[in-house]
């Protein structure tokens, strides 16, 4: 081959990598920001994020109702207890800065917080996205404790369901919309993830004095989000 068939051959090649890569960007990149499907349940009002007391780490507010999650958090609404809560949110990846949790597992996952006394005494829904995947139930009691440097991991106890089907829990992926919602009908908490029922089961005796607002909770993971809750 002659020297201009060579050049040729380089500048066809290069512009067919320079090609390659911009449909490979295109086809893994994430918008910055997009809708979060609204709520199709009755009697759920969307949450202004001005009106979140988040107490550890920091939410950038999109709009009346959305805003974004880039680093663990954790926050409530309200004083008020409230027997309904959901989440819509769209699961942006991993945190730049993923610290593990007080066991030292590096957890990604979203939640809800129900019946929110305090730090120390506190209900926990939480989905899993890794290193374990699905919904998990929680309660963690520390009965005359109120501020983390009390009890810090202290007091969990799983909450085992009566009734789930983890076979219809999706897998949380990036880019994809998903909601979480939990219903306290008495001693009964009713789970469903992206509007199926998917967990049912009773609170234990340690939650049964607890009383105080819903919340939410992340760890691990960047979220855009939507909170709603019964009015």
């Amino acid at each position: 081959m002659n020297t201009v068939g060579v050049v040729a051959s380089i500048i066809i090649f290069a512009v067919s990598c320079v090609a390659c890569e911009r449909v490979l960007h295109a086809a893994t990149s994430v918008p910055t920001h997009q809708q979060i499907t609204p709520t199709k349940v009755q009697g759920l009002i969307p949450v202004d994020p001005n009106q979140l007391k988040i107490t550890d780490g920091l939410i950038t507010k999109y709009s009346t109702t959305e805003f974004a999650v880039r680093q663990s958090i954790r926050g409530e609404f309200g004083w008020e207890t409230r027997h309904e809560a959901e989440i819509g949110f769209i699961y942006r990846g991993p945190s730049a800065k993923s610290e593990p949790l007080a066991s030292g597992e590096i957890r990604r996952q979203i939640g809800l917080k129900l019946l929110a006394k305090n730090t120390c005494n506190v209900f926990y829904i939480m989905w899993h996205i890794e290193p374990n995947k699905g919904i998990f139930v929680a309660v963690k009691s520390n009965p005359g404790e109120s501020r983390h440097e009390e009890c810090r991991d202290n007091g969990y106890i799983s909450v085992k369901s009566t009734a789930q089907s983890p076979l219809l829990v999706h897998p949380i992926r990036i880019g994809e919309n998903h909601t979480l919602r939990a219903v306290l009908d008495g001693k009964m908490i009713r789970v469903f993830t992206d509007g199926i029922q998917t967990w049912t089961g009773e609170l234990p005796a340690e939650a049964a004095t607890l009383n105080g607002p819903v919340g939410i909770r992340t760890d691990g993971g960047d979220f855009d989000v939507e909170m709603r809750v019964s009015q």
